[in-house]
């Protein structure tokens, strides 16, 4: 087998109790693949003549019927896929600023018929200028209008800074009092900044741990 000096390193995991082997293989330096992993033509023809499908999994699966044994990856169509919508949204090659551009446009504009086919209008929230960080809020009035009083569970996490090329970290859930949002329940993640807002916004409402963190905390 060829090998390339990439100061790689394969480490490998055995439990005496379990039957199964953790094993992980990284590489150091970057260096040409084993095998040819080229995207054919004619898939990256499909994937932008069915770039439309609701879901990445949904052209996966299509993709699959055509080359069940592929040599190119997953990830690597999904690069196509996000590449080709993000045509749709971006408009700025900054991701702050793109963003901040695109919450005001879905403000001005009717969520029907618009050029990047808003659905709902949003209403980007006003936050005190900070020089120790830079951040965007919004909310999505018609839906808070629509369902904010039948609210009854909060659930509030932070996603990964992997998500975006900017380390930023992105918060599912913000709530103001202004939408007479009544929780009773809410859910975070051993956040103590998550744990001490809801604590804050909602006193009264009954707190609870996420379940999957707790079980991923354990693992870890």
């Amino acid at each position: 087998m060829y090998s390339h000096p990439c100061k790689g390193w394969l480490g490998t995991t055995i439990d005496s109790d379990s039957t199964i082997a953790l094993v992980s293989l990284k590489h150091m330096d970057d260096h040409e693949p084993y095998f040819n992993i080229e995207i054919p033509q004619h898939i990256k023809e499909f994937v932008q003549n069915h770039a439309s499908l609701s879901s990445m999994g949904q052209l996966w699966d299509k993709i699959l019927k055509l080359d069940s044994s592929p040599s190119f990856s997953c990830h690597s169509i999904y690069q196509i896929y996000h590449n080709l919508h993000k045509q749709k949204w971006q408009c700025d090659a900054d991701e702050f600023k793109s963003t901040k551009i695109l919450v005001e446009e879905a403000s001005k504009e009717h969520p029907t018929g618009t050029e990047k086919g808003f659905i709902w209008r949003v209403d980007e929230i006003r936050l005190s200028d900070e020089s120790e960080y830079s951040a965007i809020a919004f909310c999505m009035v018609e839906v808070l209008q629509k369902f904010g009083v039948h609210i009854r569970e909060l659930s509030l996490d932070s996603a990964c800074k992997n998500t975006n090329g900017s380390g930023y970290e992105v918060y599912a859930v913000l709530g103001e009092e202004v939408w007479d949002i009544k929780a009773s329940i809410t859910l975070t993640k051993k956040d103590l900044s998550e744990i001490n807002a809801f604590l804050d916004m909602y006193p009264e409402a009954e707190y609870q741990l996420c379940f999957w963190h707790a079980l991923d905390a354990v693992w870890k």
